[in-house]
């Protein structure tokens, strides 16, 4: 039977000071995610897009957000290696703005750390592998003249535990184990009307301060 955990969630999105994007059900965040970046050649671009797919399939479950992939929209859209450059300063101002001229409110954009699988061996007749995923998820803020990177809104996380008969399966497993309730109950959380109608956002004053990307 495979089993599943996470074995790390180092989520911030629970510190004094996080930022919450209200919203009703009738009124939701127009929320753009990007193409994924990894860290290094050794992790496989497929499974990278893999994992994105896993994690828009979760949030779409709740919907809590409008979640528009960027793959979706002919002017965003990449294809092969291309998609690994979208964190380039002139590149990633650009789209930027593109995304915010299409009505973007927010923009969600991940990283891959790590994806790693380690053969294992009970007996010489049952041999698996086990897989470990690491990643983390930036929250932006599309402002009047610029893109605002909430420090607070960073989720990062470590999956373990999934298992297969092949490296591939492992990871596969590993993803299923993938949930995004905390992150948008935590940052998008659904208020009545009434109460709605009286912030869009609320910070606390505590709050660090975070970066400005001028377009």
């Amino acid at each position: 039977m495979k089993t599943k955990f996470i074995v790390l969630k180092i989520i911030c999105l629970f510190l004094f000071g996080s930022s919450t994007f209200a919203q009703t059900n009738e009124n939701k965040n127009v929320v753009f995610i990007e193409y994924f970046t990894r860290s290094n050649e050794h992790v496989d671009p497929f499974f990278v897009e893999t994992l994105r797919n896993k994690i828009i399939d979760e949030m779409n479950k709740l919907q809590r957000i409008q979640l528009v992939d960027v793959h979706a929209k002919r002017e965003l859209k990449l294809e092969g290696v291309r998609r690994s450059q979208v964190d380039s300063i002139d590149n990633e101002a650009r789209r930027n703005a593109l995304m915010k001229k299409m009505g973007a409110r927010f923009i969600i954009k991940g990283h891959v750390f790590a994806m790693d699988t380690m053969k294992k061996d009970e007996d010489k007749l049952n041999i698996f592998h086990e897989g470990k995923i690491a990643y983390t998820i930036q929250l932006m803020e599309v402002m009047n003249d610029s893109i605002r990177v909430i420090n607070d809104a960073v989720y990062q996380e470590v999956l373990a535990g999934g298992v297969g008969k092949s490296s591939d399966d492992a990871l596969l497993s590993t993803m299923s184990s993938v949930n995004m309730n905390d992150f948008l109950n935590s940052y998008f959380p659904v208020v009545t009307e009434t109460k709605a109608t009286s912030f869009n956002v609320l910070e606390d004053s505590q709050s660090t301060p975070a970066s400005i990307q001028e377009f």
